[in-house]
Formats: C-alpha cells, sequence, structure tokens
C-alpha cells in the first residue's frame, strides 16, 4: 500500500507541455520499483510496461520520485504502483489520482 504523494507539481517548459514531477513515499523490498501510471500516453496508457520509473537515492529513501514531459491542458488520471522483483504488480488502493497537465 502506497500512501499520499507529495507532488505532482508542474514546471514550466514551453507552450504546449510541462515536465510534471511526481514524488511519493513507498517502502519496498529489495529489487522493487516503484512507477507511475496512468491515463496519458507519456505515464502508459494504464500499461504497467510503459510506466515511468521513479528513482530513490540511499539518503533519501523511502521517497521516489521521476519527472515526465507531458502535454498542458489535459486531465490526466494516475496511480502508483510497485512492481516486485517477480514481476508481479502491485495497485495503488483507492481511487485514482487526478491532475491537470
Amino acid at each position: 500500500r502506497l500512501p499520499p504523494p507529495s507532488g505532482p507539481s508542474a514546471a514550466g517548459a514551453g507552450m504546449d507541455a510541462a515536465d510534471v514531477v511526481f514524488s511519493v513515499l513507498a517502502e519496498t523490498a529489495p529489487g522493487s520499483e516503484v512507477r507511475v501510471v496512468g491515463s496519458a500516453d507519456g505515464l502508459g496508457r494504464w500499461h504497467p510496461e510503459g510506466a515511468v520509473a521513479l528513482r530513490t537515492e540511499p539518503d533519501k529513501y523511502p521517497r521516489w520520485s521521476g519527472a515526465v514531459r507531458l502535454p498542458r491542458g489535459l486531465g490526466i488520471e494516475f496511480k502508483f504502483i510497485k512492481v516486485l522483483p517477480n514481476k508481479q504488480v502491485e495497485w495503488e488502493d483507492g481511487p485514482n489520482r487526478k491532475m491537470a497537465s
């Protein structure tokens, strides 16, 4: 189960696209990944294999974060997922998160 994130936030970059930073606190087993998947092409269109992989560092763990460029003006739904070492996917509980890019 993943707790609420502290993001996303949009950083200016061009008129029709924005770099969106996703950040979440998530404890994981060694070898697991945290990704963000959602309704936009840049988030994999709900396919975990196309999701954006988030990163962490030893001094930042359990905070995972990553950025993706998304078109502006879209209503986007997303979830955080964990991909376990055996490639099983654990989806975040609850309704989809929503944001405007």
